[in-house]
This record gives C-alpha cells, structure tokens and sequence, in this order.
C-alpha cells in the first residue's frame, strides 16, 4: 500500500480524492497548508506528495522546493488550476503536473505511474 499526503485546502476536492486514491488501495493523508505538509512530512514517510501550489502559509513553489530539499526520495505530483506554473523553472522539480478538473482520471493515472516508477 502506498503512502500518499495531499496538500490542499480545498475541502471538498481534497475529500473527493482521497476518497478515490483510497479506492485505489492508497494510504492517503491530507493537509491544507505549507506548514502542516511539513510538520506531516517531519514525522511520516510519504511515496508521492499531491502538492497544490496554492495554499496558505507559502508560496507554493517554496513549499515543492522545501519538500524535495528534506525528502529527496519523495515524488512530487503538482496538482493546480493554474497552467502558468508549468513554465516556471522553478515547478520542474516535480515528476509530473496535472491541472484540476471534475475529472479525476488524469490525476488517478499520473498518481498510478508515479507509483509504478517508484517501485
């Protein structure tokens, strides 16, 4: 069973996918902030972090940046409604970038092969 943290304070999305992942067979956590993903991340191990790059506390490109400097092994999955960070150097960190929508499959499929990868 994989380990997955969702960072994002949009309550009933989050709810939604995590009810989905779990479905999947995933073992899923959520957080609505920067620094709750961190405090999390500080005592649990994660397989792919789900990070929205919009959520309180941090700039969300400091936050993948802070992830991948104190978890190197973690995937990284950046799931946001907004396609201007796709260009952003700084959002290529990450192993892969999904824009939300009503349709969970291509976040289910990215999260899959992510998974798959890091097996």
């Amino acid at each position: 069973m994989s380990s997955i943290l969702i960072v994002d304070d949009e309550k009933d999305l989050v709810r939604r996918c995590r009810a989905e992942l779990a479905d999947d067979g995933h073992d899923v956590s959520a957080v609505p902030d920067a620094d709750s993903a961190l405090e999390w991340l500080s005592r649990n191990d994660a397989d792919l972090v789900i990070l929205d790059l919009e959520v309180p506390g941090r700039r969300g490109l400091d936050l993948l940046t802070d992830i991948l400097q104190r978890r190197r092994h973690t995937r990284i999955l950046v799931h946001t409604a907004r396609p201007c960070y796709r260009d952003d150097f700084n959002s290529w960190g990450a192993d892969a970038y999904v824009m939300k929508s009503g349709d969970s499959s291509p976040l289910r499929s990215a999260v899959a092969m992510l998974l798959r990868k890091a097996a």
